[in-house]
């Protein structure tokens, strides 16, 4: 619900959700560890980068 209201969908909207399994690197706050994050793979760094939308 917290998402249709961001998004600002109507009655009638539809929300497509695409779900997998997450990973150890999902479930981390990256914006607190960059210089972490500056040393994962460009791979994990991608999946990351798609799931925080940048």
């Amino acid at each position: 619900m917290e998402k249709a209201k961001e998004l600002e969908l109507k009655d009638g909207d539809y929300l497509l959700v695409k779900a997998k399994k997450a990973k150890w690197y999902h479930l981390l706050d990256w914006e607190e560890m960059k210089n972490v994050y500056n040393m994962l793979p460009e791979e994990i760094k991608k999946e990351v980068d798609e799931l925080n939308h940048k």
